[in-house]
This record gives C-alpha cells, sequence and structure tokens, in this order.
C-alpha cells in the first residue's frame, strides 16, 4: 500500500485531530488520484471509529457495565491497514472510488470500532460482532453484508489474522447478489454440480464417472511407460491442487517444495 502511495506522490501520514478526520479537512482526494471527473469528489479523510457504528457500540457496553468508548482516531495499525486497502482496490484493482470508500474504507473502520484489537488478532467472534453492529447501523443491512466481504476479500485474501481464513466460519447469511456467479459461494454441492454440466462448453468436462474413473486409475493404476508416469504424476497433482490442464507444464521443477 506505501509503495503504491509513493508512486501517486501521496502522503502516508496525514495529521488527524482528537476524532480521527485529517487536519487539513482533505486527506486523500479519491477522485483526483483515480483520473476521475467530478461530481462527485470521495476522499479518505475519516481516519477515526465510525460514529454510528460507535453508538450501538456503547449502548451494549453500557449494558454490560463497560466503560464507554469515545470517539477517537484508530490504531496506527488500522489506519495503515484501511490506506493499505483503499490504495490496493483503487490503484491496482482498479475499482471506482464510491467502491473504495463505502465497501472498503468505511466497513473496515467499524471493525476497528467495534474492537479493542489489532488487525491480526480478531477471531471469529470479533468479526460476527461487527456484521452484527453493521446490520444495525442501517435498515436494509447493506453494511453487515459489506463487513462480511472485507472478511473475505482483505482479511483472508492478504492473510492477515493470526486466526487463518475466517470468512468460511463467519455463517453469516449474505444479501442476494443480481449476479448468479457472486453468489455461487452460497450455493449447495448439487447446485454447483448441475451448474458444472449444464455449461456452455460442457464438452471440456469430463462426465463424474470419467473423472472417478481417472481417479481411480491414476491413484492405484501401475504406468507401462515412462510417459504413463510423467502423465500420472501430473494428473494426481491437478486432481489435489485443483489444477487446470493446462496449468500443468506451467509446473517449476521443484513443485513439491
Amino acid at each position: 500500500g506505501k509503495a503504491l502511495a509513493q508512486e501517486k506522490g501521496l502522503q502516508w501520514e496525514m495529521e488527524l485531530d482528537e476524532t480521527g478526520v485529517v487536519r487539513d479537512g482533505i486527506g486523500w482526494n479519491l477522485t483526483v488520484i483515480a483520473g476521475d471527473v467530478p461530481p462527485p469528489t470521495h476522499y479518505l479523510r475519516d481516519l477515526g471509529l465510525d460514529a454510528k457504528a460507535l453508538a450501538l457500540v456503547n449502548v451494549e457496553r453500557a449494558e454490560r457495565g463497560l466503560p464507554l468508548r469515545i470517539r477517537q482516531p484508530l490504531t496506527t495499525a488500522w489506519q495503515d491497514l484501511v490506506k493499505a486497502a483503499v490504495a490496493e482496490q483503487l490503484l491496482f484493482k482498479r475499482n471506482t472510488t464510491g467502491y473504495v470508500v463505502q465497501s472498503i474504507a468505511r466497513p473496515l473502520r467499524v471493525i476497528a470500532t467495534c474492537v479493542d484489537k489489532e488487525p491480526w488478532q480478531l477471531t471469529v467472534d470479533d468479526l460476527r460482532l461487527a456484521v452484527r453492529i453493521g446490520k444495525a447501523v442501517q435498515a436494509t443491512g447493506k453494511l453487515g453484508d459489506l463487513i462480511a466481504g472485507i472478511v473475505k476479500v482483505v482479511f483472508d485474501g492478504q492473510h492477515i489474522c493470526d486466526a487463518g481464513q475466517l470468512y468460511s466460519s463467519l455463517a453469516v447469511h449474505r444479501m442476494k447478489m443480481k449476479s448468479a456467479i457472486k453468489a455461487r459461494h452460497m450455493w449447495s454441492q448439487d447446485e454447483l454440480r448441475a451448474d458444472l454440466e449444464a455449461r456452455k462448453r460442457a464438452e471440456r468436462l469430463p462426465e463424474r464417472r470419467a473423472f472417478w474413473e481417472l481417479t481411480r486409475i491414476v491413484m492405484t493404476g501401475k504406468p507401462r511407460t515412462f510417459i504413463d508416469e510423467l502423465r500420472f504424476a501430473a494428473v494426481r497433482t491437478m486432481i489435489v491442487t485443483g489444477m487446470r490442464a493446462g496449468e500443468a507444464s506451467l509446473l517449476p521443477l521443484d513443485w513439491k517444495r
């Protein structure tokens, strides 16, 4: 993230006020950075706890007799994570400024508001709390859905948490997307298999019985020639790792290590 920001000539360290807002009132002008034409103009200038989420968090803390939290800047680690994620999504993945502000920066700030931990210390329970608070902030529940998505895109995607991959353990119901591809993680095994069999280029896929026969041959059969031995090894590797056929030729020599 710092490398991307440096390439764009952005100031990584920002002077914040007591609530976490950049003192110059601008911070990063994401619209200018992305080369877009306003309106609208989006900024990254709030690196403090999320005000609406903080109000709900304090209600729960008061009910449990815990001291209330005041609105203040995020910790340095959380600030770095927000800025790095924004830089990656905007400058490397080329997502829109609106997406970066609403679907990346704010969900990260809400998670940071709900916990007293650094990003790598998060557990499933922490993230479930953040999802619940996020759903309560907006009547549609959209923010909670975005928080679940950020776990998959940022925390699991960049292997940030010491606890490992957390998205699959969240077990939260995601909002339905218009595209079936985006919602495919919610499909049952039967739906996934039916979709595979109904693909446009179905002739490229083996029938299920043919696949298991191939598996039986390469796992238990005895190669007759040296070339067969190479083919068996390649197919076994592809079955175990899920690679496509064309990727077998790209394996490095020392592939096992």
